[in-house]
């Protein structure tokens, strides 16, 4: 790993993503910027922010992650103190092909989101538990009826995101 790398992420405003932008496309060319993201992102509270939404950017930049760096991501999602970094992996998680092993691990993280005061991780969260149901189909008709239920009292953005998630809940 650069030793630049933690101190120029470290010097994000938290607000302004040119800085990340730029640091993306200069590094990313480096056979091991992506690895060296995961790991900084896994061991680095105060850089998870920054980490983690490299690695959303990098997915919206139509790139994938091997099966080994999606489980270092989700295995720490428990860890994520911080509700954008909560959000990014929650955004991206429907783009991972995850197993029902580790829809087991993500299911309590993810069910515990949808209940958030951040209505952007809540939207996220409800889009992310589709990927769990998916994976656990016993949780489907529970899924359905907390979706349902959502339709009633939750804020007009997170009802729009639940009402086309209600029309890809497999029967």
């Amino acid at each position: 790993m650069k030793d630049d790398l933690p101190h120029s992420l470290a010097h994000w405003d938290g607000k302004h993503i040119d800085h990340l932008v730029s640091l993306y496309n200069s590094h990313i060319s480096d056979a091991t910027f992506i690895d060296d993201i995961i790991q900084l992102y896994q061991s680095h509270e105060d850089l998870r922010r920054a980490t983690s939404w490299l690695i959303k950017h990098h997915y919206d930049k139509a790139n994938t992650l091997s099966v080994k760096q999606v489980n270092k991501i989700l295995g720490i999602v428990n860890h994520l103190q911080h509700w954008e970094s909560q959000l990014h992996v929650l955004q991206i998680m429907p783009k991972f092909n995850i197993d029902s092993k580790m829809a087991e691990h993500l299911e309590p993280f993810v069910r515990e989101k949808m209940s958030s005061s951040k209505k952007f991780v809540k939207a996220a969260a409800y889009e992310a538990y589709l990927e769990i149901v998916r994976n656990i189909p016993e949780l489907r008709h529970e899924y359905r009826l907390i979706c349902e239920e959502a339709l009633t009292h939750e804020s007009a953005s997170v009802r729009a995101k639940v009402r086309k998630i209600l029309k890809k809940i497999p029967d």
